[in-house]
């Protein structure tokens, strides 16, 4: 017959047992957790193509209610002049009363956007048509070509029109 020292002896060695199998199951647990997590992860979204459309040469004037922009869109890295006949622009503006726009060299900031359709010819000059809806004053344009993605060229230079 056993005794109640014995019997304690072979619990306490049990509870030791299983308490030593419990921390071996989370350290393995772990140890996946980490090795599954380590190493780079995708993108979670597909991510937009660059365009590489630049918009040269570009200035405006006020004509019957609209501002017509002109300029030469290019690729970046050949400087040849792109071939396609109709593109969308995101046109990035302000509109200050006349006299007190931002200087030359002062910096801009486009607190408006909107999105347009140019004509391009042949030899790559672009036409953009934008009609005025807010009335007389400065405006200050910076184009961008945008892709079919959604993705957006280089920004072109900036240029002032003058409606009265």
């Amino acid at each position: 017959m056993r005794h109640s020292s014995d019997i304690g002896g072979l619990v306490q060695g049990r509870g030791a047992f299983l308490a030593l199998v419990n921390v071996l199951i989370l350290l393995s647990l772990i140890g996946m957790l980490v090795v599954a997590g380590c190493g780079k992860k995708a993108d979670p979204f597909i991510p937009k193509k660059k365009v590489s459309q630049v918009i040269r040469s570009l200035n405006g004037q006020y004509l019957d209610g609209q501002i017509v922009l002109k300029g030469r869109v290019m690729r970046p890295g050949t400087w040849r002049s792109a071939r396609s006949r109709e593109i969308r622009l995101k046109v990035d503006y302000s509109r200050y009363g006349i006299g007190h726009g931002p200087c030359q060299d002062c910096p801009v900031d486009f607190k408006k956007h909107e999105m347009i359709l140019a004509r391009i010819s042949q030899e790559g000059n672009l036409v953009a048509r934008w009609p005025v809806t807010e009335g007389k004053g400065l405006y200050v344009f910076k184009l961008r070509v945008m892709g079919d993605d959604g993705g957006l060229g280089p920004g072109s230079e900036i240029v002032r029109v003058i409606v009265p």
